[in-house]
């Protein structure tokens, strides 16, 4: 099997009506590759405030089109010079198991502006 493994920048989503921030989700699963479509497996996620409201607004949205506990989030906030320059990940429960993260780095004003993060995954096993 494959995966999709998406990127998408939400800065601004705290600000954005989460209508439009949901169709742009939907947009993603309804998007064809191959002749076929999929939802997501692994969202990356960049210009996140931390994972208690961002990622989890991006969680709430795909539960919201995909049904109850189909996504969840990482849970380590990575630190960086500035508000709303952390990362994060989303991904589905049903396809993907999060087995570790970790921050990387120390953000300086000379290096670095923020934490890099390092995520390890692993497929579940699916029925064929």
């Amino acid at each position: 099997g494959d995966l999709r493994i998406v990127s998408y920048n939400v800065l601004g989503l705290d600000g954005t009506p989460q209508a439009t921030v949901g169709q742009v989700l939907q947009a993603i699963g309804n998007e064809t590759y191959n002749g076929r479509s999929r939802r997501p497996d692994v969202v990356t996620i960049q210009e996140v405030r931390n994972q208690a409201t961002t990622s989890q607004a991006v969680v709430n949205q795909l539960n919201a089109i995909y049904g109850a506990n189909a996504y969840a989030r990482g849970n380590i906030n990575g630190t960086s010079l500035s508000l709303n320059e952390t990362v994060g990940l989303v991904y589905n429960t049903q396809t993907i198991s999060l087995i570790n993260e970790v921050a990387i780095g120390t953000p300086s004003s000379s290096g670095a502006a923020r934490q890099s993060m390092r995520y390890q995954l692993r497929p579940l096993e699916l029925p064929a």
